[in-house]
């Protein structure tokens, strides 16, 4: 039986099992694709992806992000002038909740102290696109848990009388 088919009392019934059986799973990567286009938005950068951690322990925003900037990429970021490497390309990705590994490849060695400059720039620039995509996050992860949001995606999928999937696997 299909969810269009259940009566309304059972649908409320299925929408619970749902978000109870199988979310946030279900929800991680459409919520990933979703904030890795506001990624793109705040940044301008096409090559990074944005990560939301639901296992998160609530000590920290679970929202991040990883992924290589291009020279190009850089000129046109906040610490651009920083970098005086044409060929530089900058990795990123978090260690754990507050350290942000910062690895820079090109052509030109940097001191220590411009290192410090250049990774206290890069973290706190990026440490404040995070919290963008929280702030947005935040936002939108209301209509994943919507019943707009559930009716449409499992509308397809096949139920029993009682409102229960019939098989969750298949997600």
């Amino acid at each position: 039986m299909k969810f269009s088919e259940l009566n309304d009392i059972v649908k409320e019934n299925a929408r619970e099992d749902i978000v109870e059986e199988l979310y946030p799973d279900y929800i991680q990567q459409p919520m990933n694709d979703e904030l890795t286009k506001e990624l793109k938005n705040i940044t301008g950068v096409s090559g990074l992806k944005a990560y939301i951690d639901f296992e998160s322990d609530a000590s920290y925003d679970p929202t991040m992000f990883f992924g290589s900037l291009t020279a190009k990429d850089i000129k046109n970021l906040p610490f651009g002038d920083l970098i005086n490497d044409d060929t530089a390309v900058i990795n990123l990705d978090m260690l754990n909740d507050e350290e942000l590994d910062i690895h820079i490849d090109g052509d030109i060695e940097y001191t220590k102290e411009e290192m410090d400059a250049i990774e206290s720039a890069i973290s706190e620039w990026y440490f404040d696109v995070c919290d963008k995509l929280q702030t947005y996050s935040n936002e939108i992860i209301s209509y994943f848990y919507s019943d707009e949001f559930i009716d449409e995606v499992f509308s397809d999928f096949d139920f029993t009388e009682e409102g229960y999937l019939e098989d969750k696997y298949l997600i």
